[in-house]
């Protein structure tokens, strides 16, 4: 199949049976955004992610994360974020050390069996750290006023760095199967 997005809606072509799928007008929340020079111009909020075997698109809303399965046509939203005033995007933490052999496709897709997201708030200064995995949500670092970088990922955790223009760099690892958190390194202190 082939995706695009026109107007203001995700679309869906299967090629083998040529028809067309409006994936996101019965969905009651904007797929598109504003350049903001230019409010007639409308743009997706960002670009769909799919599963590996590409049974699932991962969709983003204004402020949510929609998944929507191509064999049952059906989307549900995975984060609650126009509900709690925060918005989720998806984040690819790098898997391992960062490196591997390039590849080269023109579909952005999930790896992991878990989706890493980006919160923020409204006014885009407070950020944070959820996870879905096993279909549940689950926040590791509450949104304040700190910027998030540097996320890797493993079999078996997850590592990303902290800090604000107040405090120095943090490095913290998340444990999937303890769902805990700790400070590996703080360049402010010794550990």
């Amino acid at each position: 199949y082939l995706l695009y997005f026109k107007g203001r809606d995700w679309y869906r072509y299967d090629v083998l049976t040529r028809k067309t799928f409006n994936l996101t007008a019965a969905l009651e929340t904007d797929f598109y955004t504003f350049d903001r020079l230019n409010t007639e111009v409308l743009y997706p909020v960002a670009s769909p992610w799919f599963s590996a075997d590409y049974r699932f698109i991962y969709l983003t809303s204004k402020n949510d994360i929609w998944k929507y399965d191509v064999m049952t046509g059906r989307s549900v939203r995975i984060t609650e974020g126009a509900a709690t005033n925060y918005t989720f995007r998806i984040i690819v933490p790098l898997k391992g050390g960062g490196v591997s052999k390039m590849k080269w496709h023109r579909n952005p897709i999930l790896q992991t069996d878990c989706l890493v997201l980006l919160m923020t708030d409204s006014s885009e200064l407070k950020q944070g750290l959820a996870l879905w995995k096993d279909k549940r949500l689950s926040v590791i670092s509450p949104p304040r006023i700190q910027s998030i970088t540097y996320l890797r990922v493993g079999e078996q955790a997850l590592s990303y760095v902290v800090q604000n223009a107040n405090t120095q760099p943090k490095l913290i690892v998340y444990s999937f199967n303890k769902n805990t958190q700790k400070t590996m390194y703080d360049s402010g202190q010794e550990i």
